[in-house]
């Protein structure tokens, strides 16, 4: 039964690492200029891994777009709760949005990628 475990935290590892090195490479370089080849070297594992978990590269930049979406959206539901008066609530999460969105790397992923 460990040895399970111990498995499960082994490929929770080689995941977490696909997705923040595929974060960094197409935060960076953009989905178009990023192959597979540098994100499996990046994330210091082989191809079958990635496949393991992705069925490809647009799987793998859904999962960090998604990763990112939830993200600003937990930032701006932390921003509007700090409110009471519903208005008040409305402007400060949309400030939020616009405040994080202002980052480049989510602005790459998230606004120019992720809707092409």
């Amino acid at each position: 039964m460990r040895q399970h475990g111990i498995r499960a935290q082994q490929r929770e590892q080689t995941r977490q690492a696909l997705l923040r090195e595929s974060r960094r490479l197409f935060s960076g370089s953009g989905y178009g200029a990023v192959g597979l080849a540098e994100i499996v070297q990046a994330a210091g594992v082989t191809k079958g891994a990635l496949y393991h978990h992705f069925t490809g590269k647009a799987d793998l930049f859904r999962a960090v777009l998604e990763e990112m979406q939830q993200e600003v959206g937990r930032r701006v539901a932390v921003a509007s709760d700090a409110h009471d008066d519903p208005w008040t609530q409305l402007t400060a999460g949309c400030q939020e949005f616009l405040t994080a969105t202002t980052d480049p790397d989510i602005q790459r992923v998230m606004l120019v990628d992720g809707p092409a």
